[in-house]
């Protein structure tokens, strides 16, 4: 598969990944003080958001697992473009529908895994880093809930999920809704790729994973996470993937989030 690029004086055409001079993620980036390294160099995470890397909804059945072609692209595209760093959120939230890495509670789809497998593989063939957050402020796509969220986890437990004042539960470092999710945690980042013998814990080619997507929502005042609940999961990322970074997911800064050792970003 070919991808045709074309600019203001040329038209580039790329067939492989090998065409670009971008090195196969063999190290972990890391945080000294304030700033990102890679191999003892400066590090800049500069790149695109594309959420649907894990689970697609802009194709026709809705939703779908993306075309290995269309990865490939968009790859080649955010590459070619000068991004070090991709974010996706379906690489990491997928639970709740039939294509889901967890449909229900209790359950995995191993076949669900064969689109983020590729996803990191691509990436990886290209030199570039991902970020992946690990949950969802919203309910985002109610009618077919195609990617999950909090309220999620929350409906697997009957318990209502109608707004950001029902996440009481999902907060609560002794509820069954908090350790559902964590078993979640744990199967998403233990799982070993088919295609690069690597968990998603030992894979070099994870920037950081995030805590959520925008948690408080919108300004930061729709039930944020407790600090002690980003201090819990971030503590527990760390346990299962020590040379991972750790990004916040609470929208905006907190400072209260800044004395927390396991949140790298």
């Amino acid at each position: 598969m070919s991808t045709c690029l074309t600019t203001t004086s040329a038209t580039l055409t790329i067939s492989s990944p090998s065409q670009l001079a971008s090195p196969t993620p063999s190290t972990f980036v890391k945080r000294n003080g304030t700033r990102l390294t890679l191999d003892g160099v400066d590090f800049k995470a500069v790149g695109p958001n594309i959420y649907w890397l894990g689970l697609d909804e802009n194709v026709v059945p809705n939703p779908s697992w993306p075309l290995r072609e269309r990865v490939l692209e968009v790859m080649a595209v955010a590459s070619v473009m000068g991004a070090t760093t991709i974010r996706s959120t379906t690489l990491g939230v997928s639970y709740g529908t039939s294509l889901s890495v967890q449909p229900s509670l209790g359950t995995t789809n191993e076949a669900a895994f064969a689109s983020i497998d590729w996803a990191v593989w691509a990436a990886k063939s290209y030199g570039l880093r991902l970020i992946i957050p690990v949950t969802d402020q919203y309910d985002y796509y109610v009618s077919s809930q195609y990617h999950g969220g909090i309220p999620t986890f929350l409906r697997f437990r009957n318990l209502s999920a109608s707004s950001p004042s029902d996440y009481g539960p999902f907060y609560d470092l002794s509820s069954d809704v908090y350790s559902d999710f964590k078993n979640y945690i744990t199967t998403l980042l233990t799982h070993r790729s088919n295609i690069t013998g690597l968990t998603l814990a030992e894979e070099p080619t994870i920037l950081a994973f995030e805590t959520g997507n925008e948690l408080g929502g919108w300004g930061g005042n729709a039930s944020p996470p407790p600090i002690a609940w980003v201090t819990a999961i971030a503590d527990y990322l760390k346990v299962l993937a020590p040379n991972t970074l750790v990004l916040s997911g609470t929208y905006g800064v907190r400072s209260s989030e800044l004395a927390i050792e396991s949140v790298d970003i």
